[in-house]
């Protein structure tokens, strides 16, 4: 959430708390987070025990305060709501790992700009094992929602390098697509046979 207050500065505002319920209009009754100015937060809802299913409105009401405890009335524009998101982008699709044949590779996946949900991709790279947050995999990007893969090289510390890739070595390439608010999209996997030797550095 962003609070925005001109009169900041001019009126004695010592807080905002900020209000939110789900499914109909926030009141001074419901739970609250205090923040001190004016800015972008994140407002913590389980702290507030309010755990809202995927797609839920939750609506928000944010009341200024002075030293002395008085309060702001409360305008339409301290009112907010949202939807709220609990689900990622769609997978990935049309993911290949390609051995070049010349100590390269190559990760393509189809393209996914238009997906109205997506903001970015992170990519994990793998030797021996699938490629996941959890098992020690390499991670690159974030990488921009027109993104689409690239290649991999060898030598100078590339990704081929840092995972030791030798002759014969399976690969493993996983790619999530990311939302603004860091859902993540089911994993689309890859694997291939890397025929080549890393270069000297």
């Amino acid at each position: 959430m962003k609070i925005t207050d001109t009169d900041y500065n001019t009126q004695g505002v010592t807080k905002y708390r900020v209000y939110a319920k789900i499914g109909a209009p926030a009141t001074e009754a419901d739970p609250y987070q205090e923040v001190t100015a004016p800015g972008s937060y994140g407002i913590d809802l389980s702290a507030l025990s309010i755990y809202p299913a995927n797609a839920d409105p939750v609506h928000f009401l944010v009341v200024a305060f002075d030293a002395d405890g008085r309060k702001s009335t409360p305008t339409v524009d301290d009112r907010s709501s949202v939807s709220w998101d609990m689900e990622g982008p769609n997978q990935p699709t049309g993911l290949t790992l390609v051995d070049n044949g010349d100590g390269t590779m190559k990760y393509l996946w189809s393209d996914q700009s238009t997906d109205d949900d997506l903001d970015h991709f992170v990519v994990y790279f793998n030797k021996g094992a699938e490629a996941t947050p959890t098992n020690g995999a390499i991670m690159t990007g974030p990488y921009l929602k027109n993104y689409k893969g690239n290649n991999l090289l060898s030598g100078n510390n590339y990704i081929l390098d840092r995972l030791g890739a030798q002759n014969g070595d399976v690969i493993h390439v996983t790619v999530y697509a990311v939302d603004q608010y860091g859902n993540q999209s089911e994993p689309a996997k890859a694997s291939e046979t890397f025929s080549g030797k890393v270069l000297a550095n």
